[in-house]
């Protein structure tokens, strides 16, 4: 048995019927229907924030519940890192002891301590995208998105495959697998050939689906096999997403209360290029400096830190 096929079967065993992670938990508090008005934002000049990032607040008129935020990272600042961690045991955000720490947010989907999306720093695979789900009692060999930085600090947003534990395994393709919502027919398993190898990489952190690809709406929900998974469109919840603007700045979004329709058209309007839906639900959490703004308290396996180096 190749060291493909016994990945997937490893990872669809815990995985059955999952996304994975906390994206089908309500939090509680939050709206329970959709809001769909212009969010209102407002930069918050009162934190010590190093040169180079930005804080933003969001509310919506009439909606008292709602809240939104966005850190806005300028890459090419030499003092600046972002990079996802492994945290292990799993942490809260305020747990978060990084030395020169000034911001973090959740990453992608996990089950328990597993993560289920990919977390890459420089040449070190800290986890891996699934590359299979369960539906119908049927094994679906799925790609899933990711967002990465290469070494130049030129951000982009791809669909990637593992054929193995190093980067040097990973495929990137210019589509997804081309599933239907609740087909009963799996997909045949990508060929490493048909894929590009990936940049030499700054950082990639892994979730899904694409939201926003070349300044467009993408939302490649059915594709990437959300359905079936409590991850849902329409319902109103906590999201977390990473993107990148046509200047190339980073944007880390969190929101209290959208559905996965509304993000995109929210992110086109700070200026999204490309972006990434992470782990919701009760996993959104995002922390400034030593301020847990959103915090819901559930334990991660993998966070998204930026850093400010000494």
């Amino acid at each position: 048995m190749d060291c493909a096929l016994r990945y997937v079967l490893l990872l669809t065993l815990p995985c059955l019927l999952a996304a994975c992670g906390g994206d089908s938990d309500h939090a509680s508090g939050t709206p329970s229907s959709p809001v769909s008005s212009d969010i209102i934002w407002q930069q918050q000049d009162n934190l010590n924030l190093p040169a180079g990032v930005t804080f933003h607040r969001g509310q919506k008129e009439g909606h008292t519940q709602f809240s939104a935020w966005y850190l806005k990272l300028d890459p090419s600042v030499a003092e600046l890192a972002l990079n996802p961690i492994r945290l292990s045991p799993v942490k809260t955000l305020d747990q978060l002891t990084e030395p020169h720490l000034v911001a973090a947010m959740n990453g992608g989907f996990f089950g328990g301590d597993q993560s289920y999306s990919a977390a890459i720093k420089g040449n070190e695979v800290l986890s891996k995208n699934i590359a299979a789900l369960s539906r119908f009692n049927k094994t679906y060999p799925v790609m899933r998105a990711l967002f990465l930085t290469d070494t130049a600090g030129k951000s982009e947003v791809t669909w990637i495959y593992h054929f193995g534990d190093s980067v040097a395994d990973i495929r990137q393709y210019d589509q997804p697998l081309a599933y239907q919502r609740n087909s009963d027919t799996p997909q045949p398993a990508p060929q490493a050939e048909d894929g590009r190898l990936l940049p030499s990489l700054g950082m990639a952190i892994g979730g899904g689906p694409m939201l926003v690809q070349d300044g467009a709406t993408v939302l490649s929900y059915d594709e990437e096999i959300f359905w079936g998974s409590g991850v849902e469109l329409t319902d109103t919840r906590p999201r977390s997403a990473i993107g990148y603007t046509a200047q190339g700045y980073i944007i880390l979004f969190v929101t209290n209360a959208l559905t996965l329709t509304e993000l995109p058209g929210h992110l086109l309007k700070l200026g999204v290029e490309g972006a990434i839906n992470l782990d919701g639900g009760g996993s959104s959490a995002l922390r400034v400096l030593d301020d847990t703004v959103f915090n819901q308290h559930r334990p991660v396996p993998i966070a998204l830190t930026i850093s400010q180096e000494p």
